[in-house]
């Protein structure tokens, strides 16, 4: 639960406090300097993170950034995605020439 301390609309300090005793593994965060809009002050995926609420995935490389398809159908899939996707032509304006893919 989180609180900002300085919040003029609504006892959030006291509230969050009596709400923790109806929720199990309750932690709370009071942001002391906090209005009532925390979130526009507060990074709440870094709070969720540091709580360990979520994870975030692993940094990305050229070998996990590679995702080989699973299953049959997903290998037919792209096969036909390959077969049915659309081939950019171009032609040079002034010598009349088309090239495969969008030139200048």
């Amino acid at each position: 639960l989180i609180a900002g301390g300085r919040d003029v609309l609504l006892p959030s300090v006291d509230e969050v406090k009596r709400l923790s005793k109806y929720f199990d593994k309750t932690q709370i965060i009071i942001n002391k300097n906090g209005g009532h809009v925390l979130l526009d002050e507060l990074n709440l995926c870094n709070i969720l993170v540091d709580m360990q609420i979520i994870k975030l995935p692993p940094p990305l490389t050229r070998i996990n950034a590679f995702l080989e398809p699973k299953s049959q159908l997903e290998r037919i899939l792209l096969g036909a995605k390959r077969i049915v996707s659309p081939v950019f032509f171009s032609t040079n304006v002034k010598s009349g020439q088309r090239n495969i893919g969008l030139s200048e």
